[in-house]
């Protein structure tokens, strides 16, 4: 079994996918997420940049703008991924 970097494209849009591995004595057992399309990155992105607008708390509010950066790079990631395996 080979694991790909590049992210499944399923039906004209690009998901992400993480393997995890999990032993239990002898026995290895893996669960496969299938994470979100480029557009739900987008609109968490904006949901937490609304939200960050309402905070009147700086910590919360740049740990709400940061979460927005962050949803925004993996867009970004997952948008190059999938230009890539075309």
């Amino acid at each position: 079994m080979s694991i790909r970097d590049d992210p499944p494209s399923i039906i004209g849009q690009s998901y992400s996918v993480t393997i995890y591995l999990q032993r239990e004595g002898n026995h290895t057992y893996f669960r496969l997420v299938v994470m979100n399309t480029v557009q739900e990155y987008r609109e968490k992105a904006a949901q937490a940049r609304r939200l960050a607008d309402s905070i009147l708390d700086p910590a919360v509010r740049e740990q709400l703008e940061t979460a927005a950066r962050d949803y925004n790079q993996m867009a970004d990631q997952l948008e190059e991924s999938s230009a890539r395996g075309r």
